[in-house]
C-alpha cells in the first residue's frame, strides 16, 4: 500500500499536487451497481448507516436546505419509508450513524456541516430507530409522511476553532467520533492530517435531564488523510464503523475518490492502523458522500442527486 501524501508530509511538508498527479491506490474490488435511490425527495444524500434492527435496511438523509427527514432504503436504493424527525431541525446534516442508546438502538443525525467554518457550535440529534411500515403501505404510498419519536440533542463546539465535518461514527458506549473534512494548516503553514474529535457518552446522559447540553469535543488524534487545497477529491465525506465485521472491528473513511480502512477498537470505536486503501474512481460518482458497511464485509456507497446510484464493493 502506498501512502504518498503521508511520505511527502513527513519529509518536506505535505505535497499539494492534485491527487490525479500522484500514484493512485488500488481499485475497489467486486464493484457492482446495486440500484438507484427511489424516493424522489431524497435528493442530497449525505450519509448512510446500516440499521441495527432490520436486515438490509439503511438509514439516510438530505443535507442543508432540506427538511429534517429520515429515510429508510434497502441496498438497492428502494424506499422503505420516510419520517419527519420530531423536535429536530436541519441546518446542515452531513453524517448519520446507528448506535446504542438507552432506548435500545438509535439513529444519530449530525448537523455538523460548516463549509465556511463559522458556526460557533454544531448539533447531533438522536432518535430511536422507528418501526418500518409494511411493504403494502410502502407500495400504496402510505409510508412517506411518518413521524419519529422526539429527538434528543447535544450541542458541540470544538476546542480550537470551527470545523467543517462530514464524517461521524458512534462507539458501542454511545460516544461520538467526528473527523474534519477540509484542508487545515499548522502554525508553520503546512497542511495537516484530518483531525479526530470525541464527544463522551456522558453528554447524552446530561442531555436527558435538559432540552440540550453544550459540550466541548476532545481533540484525540488525527488520521493519515490529508485534505489538499484545490483538490476536493481528497476531502473527507463520510465514515462507517462496525464492531463485529468479518475481520473484526473496522472503520471505513471515504473521500470523494478513495476509501481507507482502519483497524478499530471494538469497544471505544477508536481507529488504529490503516490496513487498506482503495480508489473509488470506478464508481464514476460526481458527489460521493455516503458509505456504510454491509454484513458480509463489503461496502455500500451512495452519492448526492435525485435518483443517485448505489454501488457495492470490497476494499
Amino acid at each position: 500500500m502506498q501512502r504518498w501524501t503521508i511520505v511527502f508530509c513527513a519529509l518536506i511538508g505535505c505535497d499539494e499536487r492534485p491527487a490525479s498527479e500522484l500514484p493512485s491506490a488500488p481499485a475497489l474490488a467486486e464493484v457492482r451497481l446495486s440500484g438507484a435511490l427511489e424516493d424522489p425527495f431524497l435528493v442530497e444524500q449525505s450519509g448512510l448507516a446500516r440499521s441495527a434492527s432490520f436486515p438490509d435496511v439503511y438509514w439516510t438523509h438530505n443535507d442543508s436546505g432540506n427538511l429534517p427527514q429520515l429515510f429508510a432504503i434497502d441496498s438497492t436504493g428502494a424506499s422503505r419509508g420516510r419520517w419527519n424527525v420530531t423536535n429536530a431541525s436541519n441546518g446542515d446534516w452531513e453524517a448519520i450513524a446507528v448506535g446504542a442508546c438507552e432506548a435500545g438502538s438509535c439513529v444519530y443525525l449530525a448537523d455538523v456541516g460548516d463549509n465556511n467554518a463559522r458556526r460557533k457550535s454544531v448539533s447531533v440529534w438522536r432518535v430511536r430507530e422507528p418501526a418500518l411500515p409494511s411493504a403494502e403501505n410502502v407500495r400504496n404510498g402510505d409510508a412517506a409522511n411518518l413521524s419519529t419519536e422526539s429527538a434528543q440533542r447535544i450541542r458541540i463546539r470544538y476546542p480550537d476553532e470551527a470545523h467543517d465535518v462530514e464524517a461521524m461514527w458512534v462507539s458501542p458506549d454511545s460516544s461520538l467520533w467526528l473527523l474534519t473534512k477540509r484542508p487545515l494548516r499548522d502554525a508553520a503553514g503546512q497542511l495537516r492530517r484530518a483531525l479526530l474529535f470525541r464527544v463522551p457518552a456522558s453528554a447524552w446522559r446530561d442531555s436527558a435531564q435538559r432540552d440540550s447540553v453544550r459540550v466541548v469535543a476532545e481533540l484525540v488524534d488525527s488520521l493519515p488523510l490529508v485534505p489538499v487545497n484545490g483538490d476536493s477529491d481528497t476531502w473527507v465525506t463520510d465514515a462507517s464503523f462496525t464492531a463485529n465485521g468479518p475481520h473484526g472491528a473496522r472503520l471505513a473513511v471515504r473521500t470523494y475518490q478513495e476509501v481507507a480502512i482502519f483497524h478499530a477498537d471494538s469497544l471505544s470505536g477508536r481507529p488504529g492502523a490503516e490496513v487498506a486503501r482503495c480508489s473509488l474512481r470506478a464508481l464514476r460518482e460526481r458527489n460521493g458522500e455516503a458509505v456504510a458497511w454491509m454484513p458480509d464485509g463489503r461496502l455500500l456507497f451512495g452519492n448526492e442527486g435525485k435518483g443517485g446510484r448505489m454501488f457495492t464493493g470490497r476494499c
